[in-house]
């Protein structure tokens, strides 16, 4: 009868308790140095009320209309290209009475978020977001 062979085991050694602590040492300094801990730029927003109508049209602000094909329609300007956005709200009084902005369904939000933004460029802080409204046809 032959003696059967031994197994030999290996003694594991426990993992290391330090290790462990400089896995999370660095996880912790990477998601640290990849947290941005700026603040979000924001533009102030008001909705347009329902039956704003009645005020006249010199008291009641600018409409500008952003249509599908991305341009746009300033109220008394008629049709403008995003070119001819600063000229035609520079002349206007644009500043004191505010913009009313309407977005055409088929524009993605990016072109509504875009178009505020060059409003507040040139000086807009009054912006309210009205209805889905067709432009006025002349």
């Amino acid at each position: 009868m032959s003696p059967e062979p031994r197994l030999y085991h290996r003694r594991s050694r426990p993992i290391g308790l330090t290790s462990l602590i400089d896995v999370v040492f660095i996880l912790l300094l990477f998601f640290m140095l990849t947290t941005q801990f700026a603040q979000w730029r924001a533009v102030p927003l008001r909705l347009a009320e329902a039956g704003g109508g009645a005020a006249s049209a010199a008291q009641g602000p600018l409409h500008l209309y952003l249509l599908a094909d991305g341009g746009l329609y300033l109220g008394p300007h008629g049709p403008l290209s995003p070119a001819q956005l600063g000229a035609a709200l520079a002349e206007g009084e644009a500043a004191t009475r505010g913009v009313a902005l309407h977005g055409h369904p088929e524009q993605p939000l990016q072109g509504l978020i875009d178009l505020i933004e060059r409003l507040t460029i040139h000086g807009i802080t009054q912006v309210e977001l009205a209805d889905l409204a067709a432009p006025p046809t002349p």
